[in-house]
């Protein structure tokens, strides 16, 4: 999972927005108002972004 990523979480769609080393990441709604801090467990990648490049 990349930054710009589009996943599933709760049944809405959302982009990953910040990726932590704790295995945490922030993401956002499509409308940028919603940011939810969720483990990287909670998350189903629907749509890989193709520019970034994979953080450790």
């Amino acid at each position: 999972m990349v930054k710009g990523d589009l996943v599933l979480f709760d049944k809405d769609l959302y982009e990953v927005f910040h990726l932590y080393d704790s295995g945490y990441c922030e993401i956002k709604k499509a409308d940028g108002k919603q940011i939810q801090l969720v483990h990287h467990t909670e998350v189903v990648v629907q749509k890989k972004n193709e520019d970034s490049t994979p953080t450790p």
